[in-house]
């Protein structure tokens, strides 16, 4: 796993980004955003897609008022969005909210050529419309964009949360970009032509809705793009209380997405030595960057104690693989000098993520929850 992650971060250090084509923006999207109880960071995602510098008439805001209890649809109208108000107790999360505005916006615009997929706590960048144009317009059938944090260095809390996701939507997909492969979906800065979405539609609902749909798409045989140009920024937590709850979703998530298609995905791929498949199946059972480098000192002390010179090279290499992509990929990514500093905090993140891990372990469902956040 380690020495898989320093090949995608050096694969990235040295890609040479394909030439994208000129001319006048063409594409048509249809912008959707699921809401739940967003009245306060909603008006933020709209304000920055009024000032995108893309032609208007080429692009419409639909909202889902999902299951809300407060003003978001009242915002979400006074900002010129078309607003649909949504109530189910029963089927709750993102991926429902999703599947059920798909719907109504393929009925109220069947010809638009994309479907963009934003979340309500998200800002867009000046230019991400037209930077997901000329990725379309290339030949991509779905394009994912560098999804980056929007208050890195508040908190040691969100500095780490950073630096995770930097590996994660920026690192990790420059990577497979450059050797060919998908580059994977985020939950965000996602956009579809409309014909991979018809007929299916939005069918994964699981907790990492995302990662579903990404390997359901692998599975068919669509790759997705990475347009790192494409940025758009969310907030992360600001302490541990409040980024507990939507790092337990994720790792309850991606374990179901783990044991559901890791190993068979793995095994499709090397018997039909399919790339893009067997890097989807290997991607879903890396575990965390903490719970690995913990592995590698357990590795160590253990090689250590009963002398055993193989244990304590691998535990080295491990280590050493990992700090690369950690380090090459933060300088990849240029990212502000108060991330290096915040990995002097690394040991209670390590200590919090391994209690995360272990609950995310255990048997049971868990209920999609809204993430808490800090006023």
């Amino acid at each position: 796993f380690g020495l898989y992650l320093l090949l995608l971060t050096v694969a990235g250090l040295v890609h040479r980004p394909r030439t994208q084509p000129r001319g006048i923006p063409s594409t048509r999207f249809a912008v959707l955003v699921p809401a739940h109880n967003e009245e306060l960071l909603l008006p933020r995602l709209l304000e920055s897609l009024a000032r995108v510098d893309y032609p208007r008439e080429l692009y419409a805001v639909y909202v889902v008022a999902d299951n809300c209890t407060d003003a978001t649809a009242q915002v979400a109208r006074c900002a010129g969005a078309m607003v649909f108000e949504r109530r189910d107790s029963q089927r709750r999360g993102k991926g429902y909210a999703l599947g059920w505005l798909l719907e109504r916006v393929r009925a109220l615009d069947p010809q638009c050529d994309a479907y963009l997929f934003l979340d309500a706590d998200s800002v867009v960048s000046p230019g991400f419309l037209a930077a997901m144009d000329r990725s379309l317009r290339a030949g991509s059938q779905v394009v994912q964009g560098y999804y980056a944090v929007s208050n890195p260095t508040q908190t040691p809390v969100s500095a780490l949360r950073a630096v995770a996701l930097v590996l994660m939507h920026y690192v990790r997909p420059l990577g497979r970009q450059a050797l060919g492969l998908s580059c994977g979906l985020f939950g965000t800065g996602m956009a579809f032509r409309r014909q991979v979405l018809e007929g299916r539609g939005w069918d994964a609902f699981s907790l990492a809705e995302d990662v579903e749909y990404f390997l359901k798409l692998t599975a068919r045989g669509v790759r997705v793009h990475f347009a790192p140009e494409a940025v758009l920024w969310a907030p992360m937590p600001t302490s541990f209380k409040d980024a507990t709850s939507q790092n337990l979703r994720w790792e309850k998530g991606r374990l179901q997405m783990a044991w559901r298609y890791g190993l068979p995905f793995l095994a499709q791929g090397l018997l039909r030595r399919d790339w893009v498949r067997l890097d989807a199946g290997l991607e879903q059972l890396i575990p965390p960057l903490s719970v690995t480098f913990v592995v590698a000192l357990l590795l160590l002390l253990a090689g250590l104690l009963v002398g055993n010179p193989w244990a304590m090279g691998l535990a080295v290499a491990l280590n050493l693989s990992l700090a690369g992509h950690l380090l090459l990929g933060l300088l990849s990514a240029r990212v502000p000098g108060g991330l290096y500093r915040a990995l002097l905090y690394a040991p209670w993140f390590v200590i919090w993520k391994l209690w995360v891990y272990f609950q995310a372990l255990l048997p049971g469902e868990r209920p999609w929850t809204r993430t808490q956040r800090s006023q």
